[in-house]
């Protein structure tokens, strides 16, 4: 029979062999380095996701590289959570907790929730198992679990804040916007450094047509993310782009824009959104270079349709050595978003008039 120091013993040495092979390949730039650390480290996969509403793109390095790194060092985490180590401390919540957190990384919010839960089952009162769980049912839409969730979290510490600000989001996502103002609220009595609160705040007043007082929040938002950047000062920055967007003042929206995108590239509707303020400035051809980016992560008839677009406009503004080509690239991502969609109107309005110039 195996006793517990053989599975400690293999462990470390399992562990050794895989941090060597891996530093191997990392000077040989065949795996990314932030994998070969997330592999050194399984007891602690990802570090603790803050405002995992808004998930960056952490996980592309798993999906570049497959997920063999991901199994193996789930592997690892999973042997830690063997009746063996249970007398040298019981690290099983823990890493039910791990592994929950590299799901939801990777989107899989279902697998997710069931670590969560069963960290939950090995301590029922955990806040910070019961937060996480509260932001994987919000990813997956699972609002009224979600609300339990934080209501629980709120019961067990009410100096939480994110058992108000994780409320505060569903009410938005749900447009009940005068209960997630109430939320937002409630969130900055607990903690008025909150930037996560004051971006909600601005997003609801927003949606309320409240533009002043939008961006005022925004800009409160933008101060407090600032001094705390693992929290909201992205979303200020996309919430701001958005309502420069719609007072027309397209230069203002480009740069907040900009910034939103460089801290979380998977937010492909600020990148859209950065290209049309590109394309209203009539810098067409900058458009179309970010409307292609966006393209890498979305296939959308209304991507095909404003890159067609940019390519015509960039063509009568005398942007291309050769007009006819820049015609051809246009009747071709025009007939993209027809194939895709067979009666979006813009692109065929924009056949006709390819059509029609040449």
């Amino acid at each position: 029979m195996r006793t517990k120091w053989t599975y400690i013993f293999s462990l470390i040495l399992g562990l050794g062999t895989v941090a060597i092979s891996l530093s191997f390949a990392a000077d040989k730039k065949s795996v990314p380095e932030a994998t070969v650390d997330i592999i050194k480290a399984p007891f602690n996969i990802l570090e603790k996701v803050v405002n995992i509403k808004k998930m960056p793109e952490l996980p592309q390095t798993f999906f570049e590289t497959g997920k063999a790194p991901f199994d193996l060092a789930r592997s690892f985490v999973e042997l830690g959570m063997h009746q063996e180590f249970s007398s040298i401390g019981d690290r099983r919540g823990q890493s039910y907790s791990s592994l929950g957190n590299s799901y939801l990384a990777l989107g899989d919010f279902d697998r997710a929730i069931e670590y969560f839960q069963k960290a939950l089952e090995r301590d029922p009162n955990k806040v910070d198992y019961l937060v996480l769980l509260g932001w994987a049912y919000f990813k997956s839409e699972r609002y009224d679990e979600a609300i339990q969730t934080f209501k629980r979290v709120e019961e067990i510490n009410p100096r939480v804040v994110d058992a108000y600000t994780g409320r505060g989001w569903i009410y938005f996502k749900k447009q009940e916007f005068e209960e997630a103002v109430k939320f937002f609220y409630s969130a900055l009595e607990v903690n008025p450094q909150s930037s996560d609160a004051y971006a909600g705040l601005g997003w609801c007043f927003f949606r309320k047509d409240k533009t002043l007082l939008a961006e005022q929040y925004l800009q409160i938002a933008l101060r407090k993310g600032l001094k705390n950047p693992e929290h909201t000062e992205p979303e200020a920055h996309r919430a701001l782009g958005y309502l420069y967007f719609s007072q027309g003042d397209f230069k203002k929206a480009l740069k907040h824009f900009k910034i939103a995108v460089r801290h979380r590239p998977g937010w492909n509707d600020a990148r859209t959104k950065w290209a049309d303020c590109l394309f209203a400035l009539g810098k067409y051809a900058d458009a179309s270079s970010v409307y292609k980016h966006a393209l890498r992560y979305e296939k959308s008839a209304e991507l095909y349709d404003k890159l067609g677009w940019s390519y015509f406009y960039s063509d009568s503004k005398g942007f291309l050595k050769s007009p006819k080509s820049r015609l051809r690239k246009a009747l071709e991502m025009f007939t993209e978003a027809t194939i895709i969609n067979a009666d979006y109107k813009s692109s065929q309005e924009g056949i006709a008039a390819v059509e029609k110039k040449m």
